[in-house]
């Protein structure tokens, strides 16, 4: 592999390293926040929590009760953002979930940034599933 075709790589592994020693410091790059990316399960149990079987095609809204997305990554030890699915789910054959109200859980940011031509995607997980 040629000095050339290895800059690239050792770019973006610089880049990475910015990124995530700024946010480890409180601080964001001060680039526009595109998105979120949230990454969860919801499965077929009376709590949509593990265990069971996993249901796909779950529409999924995010809320973060007016928190802007910036201030959400900056306190990511309060974040008021949640995943929230209505019940019942139209996509799943699942009787045991209730047959009204509402899964709710947390989001969590990760600490990981992923940059790409638009801004800043921010990774994050769900906790665990509430019925309210």
């Amino acid at each position: 592999m040629s000095m050339s075709s290895k800059l690239p790589l050792v770019c973006l592994i610089i880049l990475v390293f910015i990124t995530t020693s700024r946010v480890a410091h409180g601080q964001l790059p001060n680039l526009p926040i595109a998105g979120i990316q949230v990454a969860g399960l919801v499965v077929c149990s009376a709590t949509g929590n593990l265990p069971g079987p996993g249901i796909p095609g779950v529409t999924v809204r995010i809320s973060c009760d007016g928190a802007t997305l910036r201030n959400v990554l900056l306190n990511s030890n309060s974040s008021p953002c949640a995943a929230r699915i209505n019940l019942p789910i139209a996509v799943a054959n699942c009787t045991v979930l209730p047959s009204s109200g509402i899964l709710q859980a947390p989001i969590m940011f990760t600490g990981n940034l992923i940059t790409n031509t638009i801004g800043l995607i921010a990774t994050t997980i769900t906790g665990l599933f509430r019925i309210i």
